[in-house]
């Protein structure tokens, strides 16, 4: 609902600038940056801890999952660890939809402050820009808090020669980026979760802007 570009800018200026938005959007609405939710004090104008999303992952299965291509690999494996029986992975087919299942189940859900969660795999997110160390590894970072996610931002991949390899796109925007398109980073954050912690409500369907579309289920 809320969605911003700047130039020259990276991931890690988002992150400064996300921060600040947040305090000082919560201080002008609520007059506090702390909130009160499910009987737990949140507050945003303490220093936001940071998860490494590969490092932590990397703990939670106790191998190196960045080395596996094949989603039946990474099943077997995460079988065998004891995380995830095969049913519980019935759903899950691609290896960017094993990972997101379990990186929500082991490790987002226990998210309560407002956290920072950087370096994501590049396999979740294509059109994101490569870590200089590790191509494996993405320039991406998401704020949870109270277990649920309140913005996606990352360094845009503005690369021609990537793109092209990678995707089939508009010549005339690659030609646009080949003459010297500057590096950009973006985020995007939905209203509605923001204000599911603000009121203290225990779902996002409580909040949402047009009730008659709630999920009768």
């Amino acid at each position: 609902q809320v969605e911003w570009y700047a130039s020259y800018w990276n991931f890690e200026d988002n992150i400064k600038f996300y921060q600040s938005f947040i305090r000082g959007l919560l201080t002008e609405l609520t007059g506090s940056t702390k909130i009160e939710y499910q009987d737990n004090v949140i507050d945003f104008g303490a220093e936001w801890k940071k998860i490494n999303y590969v490092e932590e992952m990397r703990k939670v299965l106790g191998f190196d999952f960045l080395d596996i291509e094949e989603p039946s690999i990474l099943k077997d494996k995460v079988v065998e660890a004891g995380l995830f029986t095969y049913e519980d992975l019935e759903e899950v087919k691609s290896l960017s939809q094993i990972i997101d299942f379990i990186y929500k189940k082991k490790i987002r859900t226990d998210v309560l402050e407002p956290t920072i969660i950087y370096n994501y795999p590049a396999v979740l997110i294509p059109l994101a820009r490569r870590n200089d160390m590790d191509k494996r590894i993405i320039d991406v970072f998401q704020v949870v808090a109270c277990g649920t996610e309140l913005c996606k931002a990352y360094s845009e991949l503005v690369n021609p020669i990537t793109q092209r390899e990678a995707f089939e796109l508009d010549e005339s925007f690659l030609s646009a980026m080949e003459q010297g398109m500057p590096p950009i980073s973006g985020l995007g954050f939905g209203i509605d979760r923001l204000m599911m912690i603000i009121f203290n409500q225990p779902s996002i369907r409580d909040v949402v802007l047009f009730p008659q579309m709630k999920d009768k289920k």
